[in-house]
């Protein structure tokens, strides 16, 4: 069996509906996505789903965390600390997290930069 990502005759369209809220006067974040994307080769489509939020520590430090994933496999979770190097300007971010999808359940880690503009 080919993989999706393998063939390229296999047209796999997703939708994707995305949101966020701020609350508290901006000390937490909401990010949320709802979607759904199709395997032509299986003949199956997937919902797919997001949440995340950002929770501000202290006007330097924020935390970090999401899970997502797609029906019928379990979801991915990371957290972290997003850092202001230079406020208003540069955020770099790390988080931990755990691919539960698995067997096996995988563990990975990420490093961030962020420039706004």
């Amino acid at each position: 069996r080919v993989s999706p990502f393998q063939s390229p005759n296999a047209l796999n369209p997703y939708l994707n509906a995305i949101g966020s809220f701020s609350l508290r006067d901006d000390a937490v974040f909401v990010h949320a996505n709802l979607g759904a994307q199709r395997d032509q080769l299986a003949g199956l489509t997937r919902g797919t789903f997001g949440l995340g939020g950002e929770f501000v520590l202290t006007p330097r430090f924020i935390a970090i965390a999401e899970t997502y994933g797609q029906r019928g496999e379990k979801p991915t979770l990371h957290a972290g600390l997003r850092i202001w190097a230079m406020p208003n300007r540069l955020q770099l971010d790390s988080t931990v997290g755990n691919q539960n999808s698995g067997p096996p359940k995988r563990q990975f880690y990420s490093v961030g930069l962020r420039i706004l503009f």
